[in-house]
């Protein structure tokens, strides 16, 4: 996101998080889900405030999502940038 300057769940191309889980080497997610935030302090700020937000929350404790948690940190010059992600696999993957 700082690299390519923006901060969304859909990147300049129009990539979302299950083309960019696809585009690492993952396989296509059944259901996935993404958290992100920029220029808090520290982490536990961090969690603070997607707990404190419903859809962020929903994220966290959705029992959905089963097979992949990734988190990702990047302390850029603008401040630090922090993601969660979340999904679930086909049952034939």
């Amino acid at each position: 996101m700082y690299q390519r300057d923006f901060f969304d769940h859909v990147n300049p191309d129009g990539n979302g998080p299950d083309d960019r889980a696809v585009a690492a080497g993952f396989c296509r997610m059944r259901m996935i889900g993404e958290n992100i935030a920029w220029n808090y302090p520290d982490v536990a700020a961090v969690q603070d405030g997607w707990e404190d937000s419903p859809g962020h929350r929903a994220n966290m404790v959705n029992d959905g999502f089963r097979y992949y948690v990734g988190m990702g940190y990047y302390d850029s010059p603008n401040g630090p940038y922090y993601v969660q992600l979340f999904g679930d696999v086909f049952p034939e993957n």
